[in-house]
Formats: structure tokens, C-alpha cells, sequence
């Protein structure tokens, strides 16, 4: 029950040395040391005088400090005060059957440090009711009355942990006072605290301060597990057993399962960590009419696979609730919209099942996560224009990595969406970072929804057809670093794919479908596969192959203008490309180059060229080579405004 605060902040003390010339000032910061000790909780009774002793206070400076004691917490009508509360040992006479709390303060110039004593005083008359101390583990079905029908004072005292291995009954208008860091573990068996809305059921710390006691872990799964019109406060001091968190009430579990509980009309307020918190499979079996305030962490940290079975009028004032993991065979469940605040994502979402996103909700997804739909799954996010459903990171300087579909479900929808600053990481095996991403077995239609500040694209897919043919047409984009979409098709749903081979004129009239792999071989140095130029090396052709990847490979064989001479160049050139709905850019990773002129030895050449990145602007259209065909022809434009062309079969 120890507290020790700094009043203001520490005045630095000088010591400077009292001699001539230059010396250097040392400066030195004062520490507290005091501990108070205000003796162990006592029981005695009413009309007989108590002695409270502070001897064991000390201070770790060995600087002395005075005392001060005074009465926190009194039983009604009680009118007790303290003899000698400016001593060592000081003095009270109980008048009112009930709980005391005695606090000692300890005081040096700045500096002050605290501890409380609870004083449990009975009637001299042994039938009056009084308060009644829990220490020991339940074991065997108990219930918990009201004694002293008296909402300011306790009815019990928890002073140690306690596990609970059979039914545990509370009953209306009861009052728990928890001692420092104390826990209630329903291990087995159950709890069942059940008030009413004109007497309620309070649990609190016996020290009247936020996270003063651990609070309430539920590793049961019974049916009968309840709290209704509870009040729990002032819990979350630490971590419960096997709890991951600090929380008020916690419902452990794994993967297979955990604890189960109905919730409604209870108020969680004061908790170091969250009001309610749940792991693994536990389960709410119903959830209404609650309220938090003014707890530490977000008001509850509720899985994905629950978080249908929550009402938002419970969340009101708070701002939202943190979730996270697997939703899988749970049916068509919807999300609906907080009343306050946001669904604050701090895990991955795995969507497996049917979801529907109700308009107006708001999803803040933490640095580095992803909510993915796959297998059976799929989700709904259907919002309006004046209700849009936002995807988002937790701030705008962060990025979250984005909505990844790899369902085939048609109810795949993002209508009246934002989604905003994704990107992060690259998801599964996307090409490139996007805000959305579309996956080889993914579908989804997206519609009239803004799609903004990413750090990749708006939308990679795998396949185009996966994605309305409209995309680009019916969204608004902004501020995505490297466009729109990929591949740059989804622009214009009736040309191919930048991705693929494409030819040289006289490789593609030459019926040429593929180029050359074995042009040149950078571990033997060898050209044209031993050939002696690249036109009777094989039948393969030359141009740029750009891979799914973003991976390119650039073939140019070329024959030199002097007559009588068998004179060419070839270049060889990898590396990477980024496509742009009307350019591409280049980032040359190696380029090789040769020149022959047979009648002129001295000017031949087989060297390595120096890399630089290169973006060129792009037109792509049907063309017609004069032989009654039509290609498709990729233009590109060179800063100096000429071309050069490649080719693909219709």
C-alpha cells in the first residue's frame, strides 16, 4: 500500500568549490528515500482505543522527516479522530462498527512518501454484523451476502490472491474492498455478482486509487459466469495470472478455448490497463448496457471473432476498442459503427467468415498490420457519402500494410470507403506495396470510395479480372507514390498487360514469339550462345521481356549502315522496372555492350556500361506493319522526342 510522490520537481543544488581559479561546477540530483510504514491492518472494537505505530518508517538519506497521520475512509456517522498525529505513534478510538483507513504520511522539505493501515472495528456487542476478511481459496460453493447494508463500507476484505474452484455467489449490495495487488481467479466452478439497478455491487481497492488491485481473472467457461450491475474500479495494478494484459476483468484462453462470461450493466472505471480484456477462444455469451471510464489502455480489447456481439451504446465516450485475430464459422456477422472513437486494430485480422461493415465505422490499424479476407471469407464494407468506412493508420505520419482479398466470395465489396496511409510492408506475394491488394485466388469490387496517401499503389492485383473493369473510373486516388494500380492494364481494360514479352519490328514479322535467353551468359562471358552474330544464333527474337515480378530483361541486336562490312552492336541490359499508367521507369541493374566491324578490328568492343535509372513515357495502341496485320505497339518517347517501338501478336 505504498505511494511516494514528488511534489515538485527537484530544486538541482550547486556545490561549488570555495578556492580560486577556474573549477567545475557539479550538479547533483536529490533523490527521495522515504519509506513509510504504517504497521499491518489491525482488528478491534468499537469504544476500545487502537495504537497505530510508524517506527518503521525511515529514509534512505538518513535525513530526518516528520509524521502526520489522518483518517481517510470512516464508517458513516462515525466521528473518530487522532490523538498525537504529528508523532511517531498515534491513537484512535473506533466509535462506528466498520472500516477505517488510516493514512501516515511522512514529510521531508520537498519530498513526502505515504502508507495506509486498515482498522476493522466490531461491536462490542458480538451479534452486530461486521466486516469479514477473505484470504483463503473457495473450494466449495459459497455466497457472499450483504452485511452491513452500507454502500461506503465493506462487507469483505480480499487480503490475498484467491482462487475460486467452486460456485461463488455475490449478492446485491455488496461491497469487496481489495488489498494491494489482490486477485479473484475463477479457476473453476463460476461467479455469479448479481445486483440490482437500486443496489448494485461494488468492487474497488481498499487504498480509494486507480490500479490499486489486480483485479478479476475468468479461466471458467460456465454458463453461469455473470456480472450484472457491478461496479468494478481501480483495478489493473498488474498482470493477472496468464493474463497477457492488465485489465479489470480478463477472460483467459488459448487458441482451443477459455473463459466465458455475460456482461451487463457493469461499470469498468480506474484500471491501469483495460477495462475488459480477452484472449484466445474465450467468449462473451452476452454483452449490454455497460460502461467504461477512465481507464488506463482503450476500454476493452475484444477478438475480431466477438466483436459482433458487443453493443456500441456501451462504448460511448470511450475512444473504441482494440482487436485483432482469426474470425472463422461464426456465419454473416456484422461490424457495427462506435458510437465514439474507432475499432483500434493492434493485430492481424484474419477474415474467414462472412463480415458486413456497418457505414460510418472506423478501423485505425496499427504500424506494420494487415486485415486479410481469404478462404471462405469475405467482407462487406458498405458505407455512404456522408458515412464512409475509413481503413487508416493509428496516426498520419504511420502506415499500416493494407486490405489483402485472396477470396474468391463476390460479397467482397469496398463501397463509400477510405483508405488511407498503407503500404508499409509488402503483403503475401504481391508485386509491389499497395493500400489494396488483390491476391491470385482474391476478388473485390470497389466503388466510390477515395484511395489515398500510400506509400505504393493504390491497388496491385494478380489478375485484372479480379477487379471491376472500372476501377480507375469510379474512385478517387491521391498521393500514392507510385500510382494508381499494377499493372498499369487496369487503366485501360481493353489493352494487355504491360507485363510480357514484347518484340522488335522484324522479330514479331519474323513470327517470333519469345526472346532470346541465351543472348549473352554473364558467368561464361559468352555471346549469341557460340553463334557468330546474333541473327544465327536461334530463332528466338529480340526486345524486353518485363516479368510479373517487375523483373526485365532487355535484348537490342542491331546491324551497322557500312556497306561491304559485316558490322553490328548488341546490348544486353537486366534490372527492374516500375509501369506507370503512361510511363515506365527503368533501374538498370547491368548492361553489357558489343560492337563488330569486320574491316576494322581496332574498333570492336565487349565491355560493361555504367547503370542509371531511366523513366520514359509510354503509348500503347494497335498499329498495322503493312502486312494486312495488326499488333499491338509499345511506343516509347525519348527525351529528345524520338521513338522507338516494340511489338505483341493481337
Amino acid at each position: 500500500m505504498k505511494t511516494y510522490t514528488r511534489v515538485i520537481s527537484a530544486v538541482l543544488f550547486l556545490l561549488i568549490a570555495a578556492m580560486t581559479g577556474c573549477k567545475e561546477t557539479e550538479i547533483i540530483q536529490p533523490q527521495n528515500g522515504l519509506i513509510a510504514k504504517a504497521g499491518e491492518d489491525k482488528a478491534g472494537k468499537v469504544n476500545e482505543q487502537i495504537l497505530l505505530v510508524g517506527t518503521e518508517s525511515f529514509d534512505k538519506n538518513n535525513k530526518p522527516f516528520t509524521f502526520l497521520w489522518s483518517i481517510v475512509t470512516k464508517p458513516q456517522n462515525s466521528q473518530a479522530t487522532l490523538n498525537f498525529s504529528n508523532t511517531q505513534k498515534a491513537a484512535f478510538t473506533p466509535d462506528v462498527a466498520g472500516v477505517y483507513i488510516i493514512q501516515l504520511k511522512i514529510v521531508q522539505s520537498n519530498w513526502f512518501a505515504t502508507d495506509e493501515v486498515v482498522i476493522t472495528a466490531s461491536s462490542a456487542q458480538p451479534a452486530d454484523p461486521t466486516t469479514i476478511i477473505l484470504s483463503d481459496n473457495i473450494s466449495v460453493n459459497t455466497v457472499l451476502s450483504n452485511i452491513l447494508n452500507d454502500p461506503t463500507q465493506p462487507d469483505y476484505i480480499v487480503n490475498n490472491d484467491i482462487e475460486v474452484r467452486a460456485d461463488l455467489t455475490i449478492e446485491p449490495g455488496v461491497v469487496i474492498f481489495f488489498g494491494q495487488n489482490k486477485s479473484l481467479q475463477i479457476i473453476s466452478g463460476s461467479i455469479r455478482a448479481k445486483g440490482t439497478a437500486d443496489n448494485g455491487i461494488l468492487l474497488k481497492g481498499v487504498g480509494n486509487t486507480p490500479a490499486f488491485w489486480k483485479g478479476i481473472a475468468i479461466h471458467s467457461n460456465s454458463e453461469f459466469n455473470e456480472l450484472e450491475y457491478v461496479t468494478v474500479k481501480q483495478a489493473g495494478s498488474n498482470l493477472l495470472t496468464e493474463i497477457g494484459s492488465k485489465a479489470s476483468v480478463a477472460l483467459a484462453g488459448t487458441q482451443y478455448s477459455g473463459g466465458a462470461l455475460r456482461v451487463t450493466h457493469t461499470v469498468f472505471s480506474e484500471s491501469g490497463g483495460y477495462g475488459l480484456y480477452m484472449e484466445g477462444m474465450s467468449e462473451l455469451n452476452h454483452f449490454a448496457n455497460n460502461a467504461f471510464i477512465n481507464n488506463a489502455l482503450s476500454a476493452a480489447y475484444i477478438p475480431a471473432r466477438q466483436l459482433h456481439k458487443i453493443d456500441v451504446v456501451s462504448f460511448s465516450g470511450t475512444d473504441g476498442i482494440e482487436t485483432g485475430g482469426l474470425i472463422q464459422d461464426v456465419g454473416e456477422v456484422t461490424w457495427k459503427k462506435l458510437v465514439t472513437g474507432s475499432y483500434k486494430v493492434t493485430s492481424e485480422i484474419l477474415i474467414k467468415s462472412g463480415v458486413t461493415v456497418e457505414a460510418g465505422a472506423s478501423f485505425k490499424i496499427k504500424m506494420g498490420y494487415t486485415i486479410q479476407v481469404s478462404g471462405n471469407g469475405y467482407l462487406n464494407a458498405s458505407g455512404s457519402e456522408n458515412h464512409p468506412v475509413i481503413f487508416t493508420s493509428t496516426a498520419a505520419n504511420l502506415y499500416w500494410n493494407g486490405l489483402f482479398f485472396n477470396s474468391s466470395h463476390l460479397n467482397n465489396k469496398l463501397n463509400y470507403c477510405e483508405i488511407s496511409n498503407a503500404g508499409l510492408n509488402r503483403i503475401a506475394d504481391a508485386d509491389y506495396l499497395a493500400n489494396i491488394v488483390v491476391g491470385h485466388q482474391g476478388v473485390v469490387t470497389v466503388e466510390n470510395s477515395v484511395i489515398e496517401n500510400g506509400l505504393g499503389y493504390g491497388l496491385v492485383t494478380k489478375k485484372i479480372e479480379n477487379v471491376n473493369s472500372d476501377f480507375v473510373n469510379v474512385n478517387t486516388f491521391s498521393n500514392l507514390q507510385n500510382g494508381k494500380v499494377f499493372p498499369v492494364v487496369i487503366n485501360y481494360p481493353d489493352r494487355p498487360s504491360i507485363t510480357g514479352v514484347w518484340l522488335d519490328r522484324w522479330s514479331i514479322l519474323g513470327g517470333k514469339n519469345e526472346i532470346a535467353n541465351d543472348f549473352y551468359n554473364k558467368e561464361t562471358g559468352a555471346w549469341f550462345d557460340g553463334a557468330t552474330n546474333p541473327w544465327t544464333m536461334s530463332d528466338a527474337g529480340f526486345g524486353i521481356s518485363i516479368n510479373e515480378d517487375g523483373s526485365f530483361t532487355w535484348l537490342i541486336a542491331e546491324h551497322s549502315p557500312w556497306v561491304g562490312c559485316e558490322s553490328y552492336s548488341a546490348e544486353y541490359i537486366t534490372g527492374n522496372v516500375i509501369t506507370y499508367p503512361d510511363m515506365i521507369s527503368f533501374d538498370m541493374h547491368y548492361w553489357r555492350s558489343k560492337f563488330i566491324n569486320s574491316c576494322d578490328e581496332t574498333q570492336n568492343v565487349d565491355t560493361e556500361v555504367e547503370v542509371f535509372e531511366l523513366s520514359l513515357p509510354v503509348q500503347l495502341s494497335k498499329v498495322n506493319l503493312g502486312n494486312g496485320r495488326e499488333f499491338w505497339e509499345l511506343k516509347f518517347f525519348n527525351p529528345d522526342n524520338t521513338t522507338f517501338s516494340f511489338y505483341r501478336n493481337l
